[in-house]
């Protein structure tokens, strides 16, 4: 899984275009669709690296966030995440913040992460206990992880948003964060030593 989210110069150098907002090339790449997020994946798989990127399930976003943790987070909000109140209304580069155990930047907050998995309310009450693979259709696409914009409420560490189709995303900040199987902790900048 991507040590940083996919950033705007990784998205342009691979896709040519730049959708977001807030312009930057270390900023995280923002208004993209769950089908570009796939699109982009496979233009980085057909450089033919040695690696298979794609979306991580939402059971794979979860473990790799979590990275270990049992509480509601793995630090204070204001050193791990940028949230509505810290961040001046704006996306920040990646990596300012404080990583996870497993060394993954920016898993609360600054903009949401596209999973691969549909919603579905009742699919964990009946999948598999180990790795489930999420249901195989639905309604709703998930993103993982809060926003810049997010209100800080409750204590749900590691919240999720769904997206009606999948080509929403384009109007409001959802990046994504490739993962390479076999599940490696390593940095996925495209063009970074």
């Amino acid at each position: 899984m991507g040590k940083y989210q996919v950033t705007q110069a990784e998205y342009e150098a691979v896709t040519d275009v730049n959708p977001s907002y807030s312009k930057g090339p270390n900023l995280p790449v923002e208004g993209v669709s769950w089908d570009d997020a796939q699109k982009f994946c496979e233009a980085v798989n057909a450089k033919g690296d040695g690696y298979r990127y794609r979306l991580p399930t939402e059971a794979e976003w979860e473990y790799a966030a979590r990275a270990g943790d049992t509480t509601c987070r793995y630090g204070p909000l204001v050193e791990v995440a940028w949230s509505r109140d810290n961040s001046a209304g704006k996306t920040h580069p990646v990596g300012e913040k404080k990583p996870n155990a497993f060394g993954l930047y920016d898993v609360l907050g600054n903009v949401w992460e596209w999973v691969q998995d549909w919603y579905s309310v009742t699919y964990y009450s009946h999948s598999a206990e180990s790795d489930p693979k999420g249901p195989d259709s639905g309604e709703y696409r998930l993103a993982r992880g809060g926003s810049w914009r997010g209100v800080v409420r409750g204590t749900r560490a590691f919240p999720l948003v769904t997206c009606s189709s999948p080509t929403c995303g384009a109007s409001w900040s959802v990046p994504l964060r490739a993962r390479t199987d076999p599940l490696m902790f390593y940095t996925a900048q495209l063009n970074r030593k």
